[in-house]
C-alpha cells in the first residue's frame, strides 16, 4: 500500500481504538525497523538513478561535447535528482511505516500532544486578551481623563483671554484714577501742611502780631532772609527719607534756623544722627 494511502487511512480510522501495553510498543518498534529499511531501499535507489544519469550524461559529451541540445536536458534531469537525494537526506525517518497499527499509535501521540500544547497556547491566549481588556479600559479612562483637563484648561485659557481683553484697559483705567486722585490728596496735603506751619510756625520777619501770639517775641529779622521756611525744611526731610531711605540723614547748614532744629528735635519729628550732632533725619513714622 503506498505511504499517502496509509496516512488516510490513519487520518479516517478511530483513535480510540489503538492498542495499548506491550503489544503496542512492539508495533511500534517493527514500524521503526521498517521505516528505517525503506529509507534505506530509497536512498539506494537514488544513488542508483543517479550514477546512471552520470554514466550517461559523461558517455554523451565524451561523444558529441557542446553540439549535441541534450546536454542541457541531461544537467538539468542530473540538478532535480542532486535536489531530491538532498530533500531525502533532510528528510530522514519521516517516512510512514507499511505498519497500520504503529502509524495509528504514532499520529494518535502526536495528535494528544498537540492538543495539549494548543490547549496551553489558548489559555496563554486567554490570559494576554484578559490583560489587554483590561489594559485597553485604563487606557481609555486615562484618555477621558486627558481630554477633561484639556477641555477644562482651554475654558480657563479662553476666560482668562477673554478677561485680559475687557478688563485691561478698565484696570488701566483704574489705576490711572487712582493715581490722580492720589496725587491730587498728596497736593491737598502739603497745601494744608504749608498753610498750617505758614500759619503758627512763621519764619523770621513775620508779622509781629502773630509771633507774640505764638510766644516767639519781637525778634531782629536782620541776616534772616536766607533761611528756608518750615515747610520746606519738613518737605527735604521727607524727599530724603523716601527716596534714600538707607540714608536718610541731611547736613545742617546756615538755611536751616536752629529754632526749628530745636522745635523738631523736641517734638520728636527729627533725630541726630548718633556720631555726628550736624547730621538730622526725619523719623520714618510710616515703618
Amino acid at each position: 500500500m503506498p505511504y499517502s494511502a496509509n496516512l488516510l487511512t490513519l487520518m479516517s480510522g478511530d483513535a480510540q481504538n489503538v492498542a495499548n501495553g506491550p503489544e503496542a510498543s512492539e508495533d511500534i518498534t517493527h514500524a521503526i525497523e521498517d521505516l528505517r529499511i525503506d529509507i534505506d531501499k530509497q536512498k539506494a535507489l537514488l544513488q542508483q538513478l543517479h550514477s546512471n544519469v552520470e554514466k550517461n550524461f559523461q558517455c554523451r559529451a565524451a561523444g558529441s561535447r557542446d553540439s549535441d541540445p541534450l546536454v542541457g536536458i541531461y544537467q538539468e534531469q542530473d540538478a532535480w535528482l542532486r535536489g531530491m537525494i538532498a530533500a531525502v537526506q533532510q528528510r530522514g525517518d519521516e517516512l510512514l511505516p507499511t505498519n497500520h497499527g504503529a502509524c495509528q499509535e504514532i499520529v494518535c501521540r502526536n495528535l494528544v500532544e498537540t492538543c495539549k500544547q494548543l490547549e496551553e497556547v489558548l489559555a496563554h491566549v486567554k490570559s494576554q486578551k484578559q490583560d489587554l481588556e483590561e489594559e485597553k479600559k485604563r487606557v481609555e479612562q486615562w484618555l477621558l481623563e486627558d481630554k477633561e483637563v484639556g477641555r477644562e484648561l482651554e475654558k480657563q485659557i479662553r476666560l482668562a483671554s477673554d478677561m485680559e481683553n475687557t478688563s485691561k484697559k478698565k484696570i488701566k483705567a483704574e489705576l490711572g484714577g487712582k493715581y490722580k486722585k492720589a496725587h491730587e490728596y498728596h497736593i491737598f496735603l502739603m497745601q494744608k501742611m504749608i498753610e498750617f506751619v505758614s500759619e503758627h510756625f512763621a519764619p523770621p520777619g513775620a508779622e509781629k502780631g502773630k509771633q507774640k501770639r505764638h510766644g516767639i517775641g519781637a525778634l531782629d529779622t536782620t541776616g534772616y532772609a536766607h533761611l528756608l521756611p518750615l515747610y520746606s525744611f519738613l518737605e527735604v526731610l521727607m524727599n530724603r527719607c523716601f527716596e534714600v531711605p538707607h540714608d536718610p540723614y541731611i547736613q545742617l547748614s546756615e538755611e536751616h534756623w536752629s529754632e526749628y532744629v530745636e522745635l523738631l528735635l523736641r517734638c520728636g519729628i527729627v533725630v541726630r544722627h548718633p556720631n555726628d550732632s550736624n547730621l538730622i533725619k526725619l523719623v520714618a513714622f510710616h515703618l
